[in-house]
């Protein structure tokens, strides 16, 4: 009889060479997570001839042989603090990733669409929450 275990993280050593491909990475863990590998990072996605840096939290889940389940992609989640706002961005329709089959959870900081994400998951448990007013996005708005 077979008897499933529940996933959970395992952290496990960074691969040879990781470091030096992800350089202007401040922070970077690998996971198992059942059969998925899971890198997290926080990356600077600054144009490099800014004069600020803007690190964002990265979490990339990846299997061999299908796209990560909605369980391990939840449990990639939870490898990175909890206040942390993130999307799940689907590229272009001729985009074909280097990594095969994989998930890219990407922090955000847009302060509209995470104080509508709040709100949403208020409304859930009480719908007669009034409706948010759209707070200017710190990140800069772009025209309609």
């Amino acid at each position: 009889m077979l008897v499933s275990r529940p996933l959970m993280a395992q952290r496990v050593a960074t691969p040879p060479g990781l470091e030096e491909q992800i350089a202007a990475a401040l922070h970077i863990e690998c996971y198992r997570i059942g059969n998925c590998a899971a890198v997290v990072t926080r990356e600077d996605i600054a144009d490099k001839r800014a004069e600020e840096r803007d690190y964002r939290w990265h979490v990339a889940l990846s299997h061999s042989q299908r796209m990560p389940t909605q369980d391990e992609i939840n449990i990639a989640r939870e490898l990175v603090p909890d206040d942390i706002h993130f999307c799940l961005p689907f590229p272009h329709s001729g985009f074909q990733p280097k990594e095969g089959l994989s998930v890219h959870l990407w922090e955000i900081k847009d302060g509209n669409l995470t104080e509508q994400w709040e709100y949403d998951s208020v409304v859930s448990r009480d719908p007669e929450q009034p409706s948010p007013q759209p707070a200017s996005d710190q990140q800069g708005d772009r025209p309609a």
